[in-house]
């Protein structure tokens, strides 16, 4: 109950200014007040971030509905190493993909196999994706924008979302939330630190 009643204050403090709403130094752990304003911050920063290099990513993915279709050759189907695990244990990796395909007696090539901004994975992970969508020395089925066929991916996917899922924004505004709640947080911490000490 105790907690209960500090995190109502809390909220109180940050978001209406009640001044009777005080909170005593002693009811409050030291940790608790740095730790939730870093925190906030941190996870604001991290879900604009993330909604600003999406955001380009989805728009993307939803012109892809006009995109061709066309067969191209996988040249390069590897692992390339990227750091190591954040627990300090095991390499982790990027794709390495390079296919290559021909419109209008010109050649292009494409390294992407979805929309999504590539990020280290363990390998066998990775393994798998490559030799589910691009084996070496395999014909692949890639789309390409007729406007301009150096955009081209393999797959018109952005994580779980594929090119024909209607519920796109789901996920922008998943990252918004997270930012929000990000500031309430921070909010909720920066309240706490000036009623507990003021």
């Amino acid at each position: 109950m105790r907690a209960h009643r500090l995190f109502i204050a809390a909220l109180a403090l940050a978001f209406t200014g009640v001044a009777e709403a005080r909170v005593r130094a002693a009811a409050v752990p030291i940790v608790t007040i740095p730790f939730l304003s870093i925190f906030g911050v941190y996870l604001f920063f991290k879900s604009v971030r993330e909604y600003l290099d999406d955001r380009e990513a989805t728009a993307e993915l939803r012109a892809s509905k006009g995109w061709t279709a066309t067969t191209a050759m996988v040249e390069t189907s590897k692992l390339f190493a990227a750091a190591i695990s954040p627990a300090g244990k095991g390499q982790y990796y990027y794709p390495d993909v390079v296919y290559r395909f021909r419109v209008a007696s010109r050649d292009y090539t494409g390294t992407r196999l979805t929309f999504e901004p590539p990020i280290p994975l363990p390998d066998r992970l990775v393994r798998f994706d490559l030799d589910r969508m691009c084996p070496a020395g395999k014909h692949i089925t890639v789309w390409y924008d007729p406007a301009d066929p150096a955009r081209n991916v393999i797959e018109r996917r952005h994580g779980v979302f594929s090119v024909d899922n209607r519920n796109l924004r789901i996920m922008n505004g998943a990252e918004i939330g997270m930012a929000v709640l990000g500031l309430v947080i921070a909010a909720t911490g920066i309240g706490l630190g000036i009623y507990a000490w003021g």
